[in-house]
């Protein structure tokens, strides 16, 4: 069998990291390889970064200290751009898996539009080891 691709998508709305740690959890089992999709908006003068993806990478960092295969593509498409940089990387990578957080507003609404052209399994995370298929 070969190595699992799962992709986390965050937005610039994102609360957590419940679904990356998730991720984390499973590439440990089955020796996945993890891709991290963030939609960021274009940097503005004296922005502040969004704490989520600044602790996102510190824990992108500690995982690859561990030995995970996993990377961070960080976006500033808006609208139906990032709907169709979505998509691409879903075929580029070869995504067998993506995982969302319960929390995630603006990804749960990208996401349902787009599920007729999504051909991988999509998950929502809950809680720790609480997942549930995404339905549309």
């Amino acid at each position: 069998m070969g190595q699992e691709y799962i992709l986390i998508p965050l937005a610039p709305d994102s609360r957590d990291l419940k679904a990356l740690h998730h991720a984390i959890s499973l590439a440990e089992r089955i020796n996945s390889k993890i891709v991290v999709f963030s939609l960021e908006p274009e940097e503005s003068p004296g922005r502040a970064n969004n704490p989520v993806i600044e602790a996102c990478k510190d824990v992108i960092n500690r995982v690859r200290e561990n030995g995970i295969e996993i990377s961070l593509l960080i976006s500033s498409s808006q609208d139906e751009e990032a709907d169709n940089e979505f998509l691409q990387l879903l075929t580029r990578e070869c995504i067998d898996l993506v995982i969302i957080s319960d929390t995630e507003v603006y990804l749960e609404q990208m996401i349902r539009k787009l599920m007729p052209l999504i051909s991988c399994q999509v998950e929502q995370v809950r809680e720790k080891n609480n997942t549930r298929p995404f339905t549309s």
